[in-house]
């Protein structure tokens, strides 16, 4: 067997970037720039307090699977302080999160204040 040079194994692997994938990467790179910081964020150590008040509040019914329930409702038990310890508190978590943490749904000293 003939042994490639280490020289011809470099060329092999390395390939020419056309326009369009150069424009493409630096496309993802400007993306990523502008998302990173949203993206990045840690999870709150502490549940939030979400704003609640007298008829400003919902019940909608979801349908899941057993499975799911049984293992979120163990992970919220677990994580209470994060989770509120129920399924209910983790999906308002949850949904919080999927909505990029909107400031204006916690309660701050404020925001008590105004009660």
């Amino acid at each position: 067997m003939a042994k490639k040079n280490k020289t011809n194994a470099k060329d092999e692997s390395q390939q020419d970037l056309d326009e369009g994938t150069i424009a493409t990467l630096i496309e993802m790179a400007a993306w990523w720039t502008e998302h990173k910081d949203e993206l990045l964020q840690p999870l709150p150590l502490a549940r939030p307090k979400f704003r609640r008040g007298k008829g400003k509040t919902t019940t909608r019914s979801i349908r899941l699977s057993k499975e799911l329930v049984r293992l979120a409702e163990a992970k919220a038990k677990k994580e209470k302080a994060r989770t509120g310890g129920n399924l209910n508190s983790l999906i308002e978590l949850l949904i919080w999160e999927f909505l990029n943490r909107p400031r204006q749904l916690i309660e701050t000293d404020s925001t008590e204040a105004e009660k």
